[in-house]
């Protein structure tokens, strides 16, 4: 966006007038100039044109159009399939912030005159010229900028509401993604801990709970329904929905700063404010920790928890609010239409922000995970295709077949793959960075229905499934559940492992330090009395073994797996296979039936703050 309310105003202004068909030469003159200096404006240039244009179409074509009407059709449609009960529904929101121009902009010019076809010409011509005394004069943001650093920022706010848009930066990327919770995402599907988020980009987040931090270090937590767009590193525009935002320096810090650096003859611009713009606000950080949110009508109320904020109407000449702790303002519409910025009282109603993630578990619980959460919900009664990775949100009894492959888990960050072990085509990958362990036993290459989770005790209903379901033909399994949680089904042949870099990064307080399960096999006689199971059972680190049980009966009863985890270690490995040269039938089908291998209770003990 152009730098300044006063850049904005003018350019409004003229390329009003040029619309308009009554811009002159110095005018013309002047928009060449604004065009030539900066990227931004160009882009600004552009859209305004382009509205125009679909008005004067829409126009000719008999429609009664307002300029609000066509910047509601063109919003991205955000409703969350399963929003939160705290979140008000929104009907819509804008992937990216409109360019919303008031229909009277200074000067009294009206977009809604002027020929359409002489818009389209002018923008070419215009842009062709602007082009090229731009490259004459090499005149441009980033030719400004020292070598090797995006353009220098200032700290003074960007123009208030939706007309503003950030100017381009140079940096890769302006923020990273450092925790997320039952996130559904609307155009980031593949959205994992540690994704880094480049300008100009949008989160549309349809429900959930997603943690992200900037380069300078600021912190903001999104909750969904939610459209947010990144500027800079300085902030961004909040569309629709909740932001909890926490940056730790203050303007003590920052005066503290100033004197160091003018002492220090130091010149180099300071970090700049953290700012957060709105359809109907801006919120300038002064040190502090606040939340916005954004109702589908565009009303903006910003509360502030701990320290000091600016909050401005859009547009408004009025000097801005400042809040101090616990206060609270409204901006919104009054009914003439015009934009009122109000302080609220205590009585008044107040959002509900998350303000951070949960901390550190005492332990990742990783039945849930397998179930498709994060380590603490509780999922229970599904499973993954051993063959596929893919979610089987039913038992599926059939023979899977592994074709030596190993398989990536794309829809879960804490579960990197599974595979199904044959020691027969040596070595077996063990997990995605190529680990491969060479130990395993020579086995049919395939393994009987799902890697299944299942709660301790079975709940009234539950479907009568049998020997298909193994799980629940293996009755309570008290024994192997001391904890009460539930078994984790490995059915040889079968491997899963998980990734302890995406549980540090989904956990940033705490660290994976112990792996803990009681381990057992089902006791497939009372199903079917000539099957005697027999299986091993390894935990493997890295492709390397930290745990290893040959030739596992019933009759072992419960035995306990405890594996130290280092900070180092990334991949975390469970593998069941037949027994090995201990089974009669080793190499075939017979060999894993009754195979019926489960983990009691199975969980990634964390450290971290309070564990």
């Amino acid at each position: 966006m152009p730098e300044s309310p006063k850049t904005i105003s003018e350019l409004t202004q003229l390329l009003g007038e040029l619309a308009d068909e009554q811009l002159d030469d110095a005018g013309l003159a002047r928009l060449l100039e604004l065009l030539a200096d900066d990227p931004a404006a160009r882009t600004y240039y552009l859209d305004f044109m382009n509205l125009h244009a679909q008005l004067q179409w829409k126009q000719a074509n008999g429609d009664n159009v307002v300029v609000e009407q066509e910047r509601q059709s063109a919003d991205l449609d955000v409703q969350a399939e399963e929003p939160l009960a705290a979140s008000s529904a929104s009907p819509s929101a804008p992937l990216v912030p409109p360019i919303v121009i008031d229909p009277s902009p200074a000067g009294g010019s009206s977009l809604l005159t002027g020929g359409w076809l002489f818009s389209y010409g002018a923008a070419t011509l215009i842009l062709g010229a602007a082009v090229l005394i731009s490259l004459a004069w090499k005149i441009s943001l980033r030719d400004d900028a020292p070598a090797g650093r995006g353009p220098v920022a200032h700290d003074a706010p960007a123009a208030p509401g939706p007309t503003s848009r950030p100017p381009r930066s140079d940096v890769a990327h302006v923020a990273r993604i450092t925790a997320m919770a039952d996130c559904r995402w609307r155009n980031m599907p593949a959205a994992a801990i540690g994704a880094e988020i480049a300008p100009g980009q949008s989160c549309v987040l349809a429900s959930g709970l997603v943690e992200i931090t900037y380069r300078t270090g600021a912190t903001i937590v999104l909750q969904g329904p939610c459209n947010y767009q990144f500027d800079s590193p300085a902030g961004g525009f909040l569309a629709l929905g909740k932001l909890a935002a926490r940056v730790e320096s203050t303007v003590e810090s920052r005066q503290s700063a100033v004197g160091s650096r003018q002492s220090a003859g130091d010149s180099r611009p300071l970090p700049p404010k953290f700012i957060v713009r709105t359809p109907t606000a801006t919120v300038t950080d002064l040190g502090t920790e606040f939340g916005v949110e954004v109702a589908p009508s565009g009303e903006t109320r910003s509360q502030v928890f701990q320290g000091t904020v600016e909050v401005r109407a859009a547009d408004s000449p009025d000097p801005p609010a400042v809040l101090r702790s616990d206060e609270m303002v409204r901006v919104g519409k009054t009914a003439r239409g015009k934009l009122e910025l109000r302080r609220l009282s205590a009585s008044d109603a107040r959002p509900v922000f998350v303000r951070q993630l949960a901390k550190a578990p005492m332990f990742i619980d990783l039945l849930d995970v397998v179930a498709g959460g994060n380590g603490v919900r509780g999922g229970r009664e599904r499973g993954i295709d051993p063959a596929t990775g893919l979610e089987d949100p039913l038992f599926v009894p059939k023979y899977r077949d592994g074709d030596h492959q190993y398989r990536p888990v794309t829809w879960h960050p804490m579960i990197d793959g599974v595979f199904v072990p044959d020691g027969a085509k040596r070595p077996v990958v063990t997990d995605s960075a190529g680990h491969e362990f060479s130990e395993f036993p020579r086995t049919c290459g395939q393994s009987w229905g799902s890697i299944w989770v299942r709660a301790a005790e079975l709940r009234d209903g539950t479907p009568p499934r049998g020997e298909k379901c193994w799980m629940h033909a293996i009755g309570p399994m008290r024994q192997y559940t001391p904890a009460g949680r539930g078994l984790l089904g490995l059915h040889a042949n079968v491997g899963i492992t998980f990734d302890l870099r995406a549980i540090r990064r989904n956990y940033p307080d705490g660290a994976p330090t112990q792996f803990h399960a009681v381990l057992g096999i089902g006791d497939a006689s009372t199903r079917r009395p000539d099957v005697d199971g027999l299986a091993d059972f390894r935990v493997l680190v890295d492709g390397r073994p930290r745990f290893s049980r040959a030739a596992m009966r019933p009759k072992d009863g419960p035995i306990a797996v405890d594996v130290d985890l280092r900070p180092t270690d990334r991949f975390l490995t469970l593998v069941a296979t037949d027994g090995g040269a201990a089974s009669p039938y080793a190499g075939t089908k017979d060999a894993i039936v009754g195979d019926w291998v489960v983990l009691g209770d199975p969980a990634i003990k964390m450290t971290g703050p309070g564990n």
